[in-house]
């Protein structure tokens, strides 16, 4: 089957029809990852070649989020569709017919698809409920709570306190804080009961044990001697530099005396070890360092190295390396023992009292879905029953997965299937746009993948797939270099800055030739005819010199003042791009609205700024870009809960909640809400009135009292007011929250008090989010004002602030702000990447309790007689496993931003006036990848881009870039800005005149048409509430005349008015097998007989008895049911009746339970509108050989009936519904004999009848 004619690449075409084998492909930014995935399924699906081909329900595809899961479908669907339209085949149609079905989804949506098809091995209700991301969070935090409340009360509360000053400055909010997330990260792991007991081992193995033995004291050893190698190797390297100048002399004395300093430390630490090293370091002292004049730019370089290698020794991580001998680091080790299990202790319990809390509601949280759906797969008969259902298993976004969402997709898989099947695991992604540690993401499981399937010594042309495209290797990695996106003179800038930045010791991967961004051979996006450098890096002059360091980072109003500067300086570089200012704007390549690419000038809507960190800065940026006349669409990061209407509303809530709380209540008072005039001088008034001080009042009881001791218009606002606040208290007491939140805009008319005021529209929207949050929480199994008080006190904590929802649509011509995570699979024109002076955030490998899923747990010493604290071995190990992936996520991150542009990447930080020409002083004449140990001491951003810019030439090797730096930041282009034009609204309102007190006739008359078109009654209202469909039962019951009606109640209904989808499954009867079975049972039982009964067979009562007990057998009939049939009745039926005789002459022409759907007659003058009325007939007979043609509609009962009344009002009901039948089976037939049989089985009654159709 021909694929559709789309240019792929050659790499391209290899990841798509490469099968047989498992798979990695390495997809870099811009390359048609998702494209190639989507292809690659259709391949499977329509031309690989057998046994590979499958069909689309076969496919599993895993995604991250729901919205990607929908692109990959439609993407499949319309990669199928291509191939549909080519060659019309009718396979090709079935699979398109299928895709709704195809396993495209969510890792969680999977995992909840095996616990509902597995539940009784877990024990699982298969009816489980989710617990929402919000009301988690809360019920987590209720119990980090409760736990602790609990160990304050207990008896070891003496060693909780400890544990409480020593490791929460005594407050607990930071150790609960602590509890879940460790409880968040072992919910990643495969074992988290192994992570507990082998931390647990591991601090006590460094305690007890000599360094060599213990893992963590080993791994202290190994650092310090491969620092002190690398230390070595690079004095040795300078000294010989230094060599081959008589002018630097001096500097290779100095360096030399350097160098027989650590030279002694080594040969000390081999002798010693680290109680050598440490006697060695006190005993470190050097002389002044020489000063030597006129250095040029590669003297100065090498002058740089040296003094780097210097500071390493004198105070490097090696320097607190040395700081202690071996014994008073085991020393330390012991003192965290007991802290360290006593947190372990607490995770533990609350993992516990969690699990207990949601088996209590009955709800799994997304945690649960993976760990459960793990015990199931663990079982290889159901891990083998997945690995034959799915023929591929596709991964998008493998970068992203953790421990145990791995192991999942490799055991639904066949990679390790014992079966000798080949593999089908298929996973895509990019490890350099890895940015969601937060989220537990483990990059290193695609690392170790990469690695094992390309090999120490394998390269990217030795992984080619056999003839045919099946691999004859056990895996093999695919690299997509080919960037679709971005300019090559850009790409070339951006190989050269990470080739320079990512190593293994920096990054987790080395960025060769690999990884490199390549510009396609033929693309008119990438084609570059100007000369202007691509990429921009603005360096904005410091307005004073702050001293900072790792463990004191900048004042926020200091940051802000820098964000401020930048933000203006951007503001100005937007108005020459887009205005020009004396010069043509920027011309971009776009579609245009015929759909083909021209050039025209850049827009606002082409250009984004992109943010590390949304809080705070995103709303300055926003507001200096609109004060200067540039329309913004903002993802702001914070300031919801700040905002006045939404403090105005959370106070009015904790005064419903409980009145006597001054605060709040003076806040509402003084708001709009309460309409009180001049409330500043209202409260004082009320303060006032109650002032004495040997008699204070509470404000809250002041306003009371005010409220009934005068009656000035104050007063009697106040007892409005008060009444107000009584009735929507109890409301809040029985409504949802939700409900009384939204009666409480309308009564108080708030929304439409708030939407006048400035920036109306936002504050609208900041209400309509509190309002969604009060929706949400009421799905929440728990109720109540005060948790929701809590709920939203969580949500504080837990994230810092809300981020407002944005008003602006996304089609706006207007800049956009947004962080670099939401950036990720975007792309613009033109990118800003501000505040990259700002410093890493390593406040993750700087507290006193540390963990890291491979290291373990770490805490640091506190040592209560010298009152001092100092790190411990753990803390050591796992500060700095912790530190190195922080600053390898920081520079995955900076991949992410600076690969989202296509045409101009413009750079800008903050940062000392003089640091450009330092950088150029010290690396300009650097190849090759820089210092591992200078990259991972670089406190911010531009301390990367800056040495590995300097390390470039721009014009060589296709690098695009120019370096300005900015002593002031001047607003001279924004006085040329163009303001945005008013919308259609805002021209519409600001031409608006005042209207005439006379109407003309036509206004008049139009008017009146108005009205009459907003009052007309629906001319067709009574099909607004006619159903869709009905039920027989429905009809017979409404159809019957009141005497009829009184016995309804007591009727056993065989069908419901509800549609059958939303029938519930009756319960499981607990102990079926020792209850008497209910009527509806044997009602159930009898009919099941008689549809199974073989009338071809003698039909005595010993056969019929032998019948039933096949039906037992074969698991038709429950056992302790059966015996409940009365077979005589069965027997009287088949054998003593002239129906019976007929049934058995004419069985192969009978049909029983048959389903039946007809249009009801009569009841609707529009054709198109009938009701469809749905039942089951218990037995069709047609006899066609009989003329004429005899129909028989039956109907078996197994009511009790108690007298003739009671006969003739149950005959009514049942009548009515076999005339709808013989009604309808008189049309689609057309017979003009139909019969109708009512079967009482227990009265031994027959009723028989005919239909009066026939009288037509």
């Amino acid at each position: 089957m021909a694929e559709p004619a789309t240019q792929w690449t050659e790499a391209q075409k290899r990841a798509i029809h490469t099968v047989g084998q498992s798979m990695l492909v390495s997809a870099a930014a811009g390359s048609g990852k998702t494209s190639v995935l989507a292809e690659r399924c259709a391949y499977l699906v329509c031309d690989a070649p057998p046994p590979f081909r499958c069909e689309v329900t076969e496919l599993l595809v895993v995604t991250f989020t729901e919205a990607a899961a929908a692109e990959m479908r439609s993407r499949i669907a319309a990669a199928l569709y291509k191939r549909y339209q080519q060659c019309d085949d009718a396979r090709l149609a079935h699979q398109l017919a299928l895709i709704d079905r195809a396993q495209i989804s969510t890792i969680h949506s999977f995992c909840t698809r095996v616990l509902r098809q597995n539940f009784h091995l877990l024990g699982l209700d298969p009816n489980f409920q989710m617990l929402s991301e919000e009301e988690g969070t809360l019920l987590r935090s209720e119990i980090a709570r409760e736990i602790f409340a609990r160990h304050y009360e207990s008896d070891d509360s003496a060693a909780f306190a400890r544990l409480i000053d020593r490791y929460g400055d005594g407050r607990d909010e930071s150790l609960r804080y602590r509890v879940i997330r460790i409880h968040a990260l072992l919910g990643s792991l495969v074992d988290p009961t192994g992570w507990i007991e082998k931390s647990r081992a591991r601090l006590l193995d460094a305690a007890e044990k000599p360094m060599k033995q213990s893992a963590l004291g080993g791994a202290v050893l190994r650092r310090v001697q491969s620092e002190l190698a690398i230390i070595v190797e690079r004095l040795v390297k300078v000294i010989t530099q230094f060599q081959s100048s008589r002018r630097l002399e001096k500097y290779q004395e100095y360096a030399t005396e350097i160098l027989a300093h650590a030279q002694n430390w080594q040969d000390a630490f081999n002798a010693r070890g680290i109680d050598g090293l440490a006697l060695a370091a006190k005993d470190f002292a050097l002389g002044r360092m020489p000063t030597v004049k006129d250095l040029s730019a590669a003297e100065e370089t090498l002058k740089a190295e040296m003094v780097a290698v210097r500071d390493m020794m004198k105070e490097g991580d090696l320097h607190n390396l040395c700081r202690f001998s071996e014994a008073e680091w085991r020393d330390g080790m012991r003192k965290t023992i007991e802290p360290a299990n006593m947190l372990l202790d607490l995770v533990d319990e609350f993992d516990r009292r969690y699990r207990g809390a949601k088996d209590e509601q009955r709800v799994l949280d997304f945690v649960d879905l993976e760990q459960l759906a793990l015990r199931v797969l663990q079982d290889p008969n159901i891990a083998r029953g997945y690995q034959q259902q799915f023929a591929h298993v596709l991964v998008d976004e493998y970068q992203d997965v953790n421990e145990l969402q791995d192991v999942i997709l490799t055991l639904v898989s066949r990679e390790k299937s014992e079966d000798g099947q080949n593999s089908n695991f298929f996973c895509v992604g990019d490890v350099k746009q890895s940015i969601y540690r937060f989220r537990l993401a483990e990059p290193k499981r695609f690392l170790d993948r990469y690695q094992a399937f390309r090999g120490p010594t394998a390269t990217a042309a030795q992984s080619v797939p056999a003839p045919g495209g099946i691999a004859a290797t056990p895996g093999q990695v695919i690299d997509l270099q080919t960037n679709f996106r971005s300019r090559a003179p850009l790409l070339d800038t951006l190989n050269g800055i990470f080739a320079r930045l990512m190593t293994a010791e920096s990054a987790e991967l080395l960025y060769d030739d690999s990884h490199q961004l390549r510009a396609p051979d033929e693309s008119p996006y990438v084609s570059s005819a100007t000369t202007v450098a691509h990429v921009e890096l603005h360096l904005l002059s410091k307005s004073s010199e702050v001293e900072t360091d790792a463990d004191n980072p900048p004042d926020e109003s200091i940051e802000l003042d820098q964000a401020e500067r930048e933000a203006t300086f951007i503001a100005a570089r937007i108005a020459e791009l887009t205005d020009g200012l004396g010069q043509p704007p920027l011309q971009i390549l776009a579609k245009s609205e015929t759909g083909d690419l021209a050039r025209r000038p850049l827009r606002y809507g082409d250009i984004a700024i992109l943010l590390r960190s949304m809080k705070f800065k995103a709303e300055h940026f926003a507001d200096i870009l609109r004060a200067h006349g540039i329309p913004v669409h903002s993802d702001s990061g914070g300031g919801f809960f700040a905002a006045t209407e939404v403090q105005d509303m959370l106070a009015l809530l904790k005064v419903l909640d409980n009145q006597q709380q001054d605060i709040p209540l003076a806040a509402v008072l003084r708001s709009p809400i309460a309409a009180i005039a001049t409330p500043e001088n209202a409260l004082a008034k009320i303060r006032l009135a109650y002032s004495k001080r040997d008699d204070p009042v509470p404000f809250h009881q002041a306003v009371v009292r005010y409220s009934l001791d005068y009656d000035d218009d104050l007063a009697a606002r106040l007892r409005d007011f008060l009444k107000q606040i009584v009735e929507w208290r109890e409301l809040a007491h029985r409504r949802p929250l939700a409900e009384v939140l939204w009666l409480i805009y309308d009564r108080s008319s708030y929304l439409a008090f708030v939407e006048g005021l400035d920036d109306g529209a936002q504050r609208v929207a900041n209400l309509l989010l509190l309002h969604e949050h009060t929706r949400k929480f009421g799905t929440f199994r728990r109720q109540g004002l005060g948790r929701f008080m809590r709920f939203l006190d969580t949500l504080r904590d837990e994230i810092d602030d809300l981020g407002q929802p944005s008003v602006a649509s996304a089609a706006d011509d207007a800049v956009r702000i947004m962080s670099v995570h939401r950036s990720k699979g975007l792309e613009f024109p033109v990118v800003f990447a501000p505040d990259l002076g700002k410093r890493h955030n390593l406040s993750d490998s700087r507290g006193r309790i540390l963990v890291d899923r491979e290291a373990g747990i770490g805490l640091s010493v506190c040592d209560d007689h010298k009152r001092i604290r100092y790190p411990s071995l753990a803390s050591t190990i796992v500060s700095e496993r912790l530190r190195k992936q922080s600053l390898a996520e920081e520079m995955r991150v900076l991949y992410v931003a600076t690969t989202r542009a296509r045409e101009r990447l413009i750079l800008v930080g903050t940062c000392a006036a003089d640091a450009s020409e330092k950088w150029s002083n010290q690396w300009s004449n650097h190849t090759g990848p820089l210092p591992a140990d200078d990259l991972l001491r670089g406190n911010c951003m531009l301390d990367w881009i800056g040495p590995a810019l300097a390390c470039m030439t721009s014009g060589l090797n296709g690098a695009s870039y120019q370096i300005t730096t900015h002593v002031s930041v001047s607003t001279d282009a924004l006085t040329f800005a163009r303001r945005p034009e008013l919308n259609d609204r805002q021209r519409a309102i600001a031409e608006l005149k005042v209207a005439s007190s006379t109407f003309a006739p036509e206004v008049i008359a139009t008017t009146d048409d108005v009205w009459n078109r907003l009052t007309r009654e629906y001319p067709h209202a009574d099909l607004m509430t006619l159903r869709a469909s009905t039920s027989v039962t429905a009809i017979a019951h409404v159809e019957t005349d009141a005497q009829t009606q009184a016995f309804l109640g007591e009727l056993v209904r065989d069908e419901t008015d509800a549609p059958l989808i939303e029938r519930s499954l009756r319960r499981p009867r607990v102990g079926a097998d020792v209850l008497a079975p209910t009527p509806i049972d044997i009602g159930t039982a009898t009919h099941l007989m008689l549809q199974h009964v073989k009338f071809d067979r003698a039909c005595t009562i010993d056969d019929l008895n032998n019948q039933l007990n096949e039906l037992v057998t074969k698991r038709i009939l429950n056992e302790s049911v059966s015996k409940s049939i009365d077979l005589g009745a069965v027997d009287w039926l088949v054998n003593q009746t002239p129906l019976g005789a007929t049934l058995r002459e004419n069985f192969t022409s009978l049909v029983r339970e048959a389903p039946i759907n007809f249009p009801k007659a009569g009841d609707c003058a529009a054709p198109l509108d009938r009701v469809m009325v749905r039942g089951r007939i218990d037995a069709l007979l047609s006899i066609p050989f009989k003329k004429p043609q005899r129909v028989l509609v039956i109907d078996f009962k197994t009511d009790s009936i108690s007298g003739d009344v009671d006969s003739d009002a149950r005959t009514k009901i049942y009548q009515r519904q076999l005339d709808e039948y013989a009604r309808a089976i008189h049309k689609m037939l057309d017979c003009s004999l139909i019969e109708t049989h009512l079967v009482y089985l227990r009265a031994r009654k027959i009723v028989s009848g005919r239909s009066p159709l026939n009288a037509h």
